[in-house]
């Protein structure tokens, strides 16, 4: 068993080490990247006060753990086994620097909010499935303030990103 933190503070796979399987469940899945969610980490008291969880920046970092492992056969929780597990990660790392590339575009052009990038990105969504959006958003917004391409602001407790 070894933790994969990211989609879930909880998140585990399973190796089986004579076969070089992999039991990934959410971690990785062929046809969608795993959503990494917000979420306290494992444990803790609830501090409100406290930095915000970095939910996509430990997802990566755990994929690139994943990316690592010699393999033979990753089978996901849900769809189809994946035989070429590092070149699925290196595919999601990509996607996820275009993502993150589209949103600094976004606050090249003004200030936002992590819902107004939501709105702008999937529109009536970004309400209907606000956790989901606003966790995907932050997650690309650390990337971007991860290098230093964005920062985040404080506006009368209205917290907006720009781009740096």
């Amino acid at each position: 068993m070894l933790h994969r933190p990211g989609h879930s503070p909880s998140d585990t796979v399973f190796l089986d080490q004579s076969s070089s399987i992999l039991l990934a469940a959410d971690h990785l899945i062929a046809h969608i990247s795993s959503n990494p969610l917000l979420a306290r980490p494992l444990g803790s008291e609830p501090d409100y006060a406290g930095p915000r969880p970095k939910a996509l920046l430990t997802y990566m970092a755990s994929l690139e753990q994943t990316r690592e492992m010699d393999l033979s056969l990753v089978l996901p929780g849900h769809g189809a086994p994946i035989s070429e597990h590092a070149a699925l990660i290196d595919e999601r790392f990509r996607m996820h620097r275009r993502r993150a590339e589209k949103i600094r575009k976004l606050i090249a052009s003004q200030p936002r909010t992590a819902h107004e990038i939501a709105q702008e990105l999937w529109g009536n969504v970004a309400v209907t499935q606000a956790f989901l959006t606003l966790s995907e958003v932050l997650g690309h917004v650390d990337l971007l303030l991860q290098d230093d391409s964005a920062v985040e602001q404080e506006t009368d407790g209205v917290v907006s990103f720009a781009a740096a």
